[in-house]
């Protein structure tokens, strides 16, 4: 159960200081293109860590020391979000929240994995995060500070140090794995491809959802509450699939996710006011849910070098977190967030397709 614990109360810490980022930087001056590069140095920050101590995991065979130590310098980063002088101090801050994030996030997956029942476990462990998410949303609502929702972040990640070294692990196997892993990269391709394109029109959406939201009539409690619900289907769907996740193929749950994720997309493009976006959030919940999950499920169950299979995961949601933002900011500067919002649902409709005409050799 401890492991459940950290996964929710992570999600909690990460997402609450996560939600109003945009709107801070909107608020100290930034354009939407600038919003949208504050959101690519977070994302930067995780694409080099997730793939750095994903590999270390399995170098070195340990995973706690790895977890203790992300949580707690996680910690000591959100703190300095209490102080931000400058739009560049605010976007340093976030590159370095990225980077100590990723120290842990694979590594506390990988462990779960390494007990009986895996598919369960890393099941949980998702469902867990998803409510952890709901729940930060939520707070970052009724928040509303800056310095509270910073504040109790930080306290947050501080007892996920301390509680982490509780956590039991056998000294894994080493594995030697190449600074690049070519061949580990081809193997899983079908999978990281369609989930970096998906992710990134999702990335596009999120880096300026939450101004689009306001522009509709929205408020900060309406985008944390639209924001809240996403995550709480996501929970709900993963224990609906728990009773046959070890029957199911994980390919199957992916491609689901990929399709729905497109639907949801083209629909935020066109909502004519704020209160339609609770309808799509639950379609997004899904779509999510499944495919994450699915990625995960099979990344684990097909590769021994687990924590390097989903750390390059990791590093794929990382760099769609970095081209997505500026890709969003780009076409909402230029165009409208309307059609930013649609080009993203059209990149996530590609993915689908990427998979359904490329993914088909892939071993269930």
């Amino acid at each position: 159960m401890l492991i459940f614990l950290l996964s929710f109360l992570d999600k909690w810490a990460v997402y609450s200081s996560w939600l109003f980022i945009p709107i801070l930087a909107k608020e100290m001056g930034a354009n939407l293109f600038q919003v949208g590069l504050v959101s690519f140095f977070f994302g930067l920050g995780g694409c080099i860590s997730y793939y750095l101590f994903g590999r270390l995991s399995d170098v070195l065979g340990r995973r706690k020391e790895f977890i203790s130590a992300g949580f707690f310098l996680s910690s000591l980063i959100i703190l300095l979000h209490l102080n931000i002088p400058s739009l560049n101090y605010l976007i340093f801050l976030r590159f370095l929240a990225g980077f100590m994030m990723g120290i842990y996030s694979f590594p506390l997956i990988v462990l779960a994995s390494l007990s009986g029942r895996r598919e369960r476990r890393v099941s949980l462990v998702n469902a867990f995060a998803s409510l952890g998410t709901f729940l930060g949303w939520l707070w970052a609502g009724i928040c509303r500070r800056y310095s509270l929702i910073f504040i109790s972040s930080a306290i947050l990640f501080f007892l996920n140090s301390l509680f982490s070294l509780s956590l039991k692990e056998k000294k894994g196997k080493r594995i030697h794995i190449p600074l690049l892993p070519k061949e580990l990269i081809r193997k899983n391709r079908w999978i990281y491809l369609p989930f970096l394109l998906r992710h990134t029109g999702a990335s596009a959406i999120w880096a300026i959802l939450p101004v689009f939201l306001v522009s509709l009539g929205g408020s900060k409690i309406h985008v944390s509450t639209i924001y809240a619900l996403n995550p709480l289907v996501q929970f709900s769907m993963i224990l609906l699939l728990l009773p046959w996740i070890e029957r199911i193929s994980s390919l199957k749950i992916f491609t689901t996710g990929l399709f729905l994720s497109s639907l949801s997309f083209i629909l935020y493009s066109s909502i004519p006011d704020y209160r339609w976006a609770y309808l799509v959030s639950v379609i997004v919940g899904v779509s999510w849910a499944t495919l994450y999950t699915g990625a995960l499920l099979y990344l684990v169950s097909k590769n021994v070098e687990r924590g390097t299979a989903t750390g390059l995961l990791g590093s794929a949601f990382s760099v769609a977190m970095m081209v997505g933002p500026f890709i969003g900011g780009t076409l909402s500067h230029l165009f409208s967030m309307r059609i930013s919002i649609l080009f993203s649902g059209i990149l996530s409709l590609t993915s689908w397709g990427t998979f359904l005409i490329f993914g088909r050799k892939f071993k269930v």
